[in-house]
């Protein structure tokens, strides 16, 4: 392949159903974030070949650093197709990606008995071509929920907090744009209009760069991961997104959020919080 992506992240529509991670947990203040930091991988820079998996790809990597175990990514791309239904179209969206995690998990590598070095890229994004059986293996992985990351600052600020907030827990964020540099490029500084959709995970910051993890391999970039300028992350996240995958159940975010409650409140204020809401409920009945 050339030096560069060959794209396989699609656009992604507005879904008002999604969580926004800033409704549901306190993302810490913008001045107790440090200038510098980052969650360190634990295994191997994966490389995509000429596939479009880049969303599974990504998602993958950020479920190995929640669990510490290393996962094959062919078949949360075929999970996704799954999901959208859309099995012979390029790409996929970060949505679909995620619900895939959710819905079925993630099958760890040693547990595949498909890879891209073993099949081809239209045998893995076929779900019927993956034997059901392994739906219990990756159940064991599967995640509760997972987040749009939004809250009270800019793109690049929500991405940093969210991270931050997420530091011993090892969650990562993907974050979404258009690719339009050499893989050899280590900064990326300014968002181009040209090139295609592309998935990456973000693990840390140095001043105004996100330290992003690519899937072609540990030539690309720095051994791996780029350092991308806030000025194309706050410019493309809008179209692409940015989410993260939390393990808090999925019918306790949607309590917190019918009564308007955040995760990190003490038991106390989420009960005062809900007298609060049905006295307020029972007011706008009579």
């Amino acid at each position: 392949m050339d030096d560069r992506t060959n794209g396989g992240l699609k656009p992604l529509p507005i879904d008002r159903r999604d969580f926004a991670l800033g409704a549901v947990f306190d993302l810490p203040k913008l001045s107790d974030i440090p200038e510098v930091f980052a969650l360190a991988p634990k295994f191997p820079v994966k490389h995509q070949r000429t596939s479009d998996f880049c969303s599974a790809f990504t998602a993958a990597s950020m479920a190995e650093y929640q669990d510490d175990v290393e996962f094959e990514p062919s078949y949360n791309f075929a999970k996704s197709k799954e999901i959208s239904g859309d099995i012979n179209e390029w790409g996929q969206d970060m949505r679909s990606a995620m619900k895939a995690g959710v819905k079925f998990g993630f099958l760890p590598k040693n547990k595949s008995p498909e890879s891209l070095s073993s099949k081809s890229v239209e045998f893995l994004r076929d779900p019927k071509n993956w034997d059901r059986e392994l739906d219990s293996i990756a159940a064991i992985y599967k995640k509760s929920s997972f987040f749009v990351i939004e809250g009270p600052y800019n793109s690049y600020d929500n991405i940093r907090a969210a991270i931050y907030r997420f530091k011993k827990e090892r969650q990562v964020v993907a974050i979404g744009l258009k690719w339009a540099w050499p893989l050899s490029d280590t900064f990326l500084e300014e968002p181009e209009n040209k090139g295609y959709g592309h998935m990456l995970y973000a693990y840390g910051w140095n001043g105004d760069y996100l330290l992003a993890r690519n899937s072609y391999g540990s030539g690309v970039g720095d051994v791996g991961t780029h350092l991308i300028h806030k000025d194309v992350i706050n410019h493309w996240i809008p179209f692409y997104g940015s989410m993260m995958m939390v393990d808090l159940p999925r019918d306790t975010v949607e309590t917190y959020q019918k009564y308007g409650i955040k995760n990190d409140w003490s038991w106390w204020r989420k009960l005062l919080q809900v007298l609060y809401y049905l006295v307020s409920y029972e007011k706008t009945r009579t």
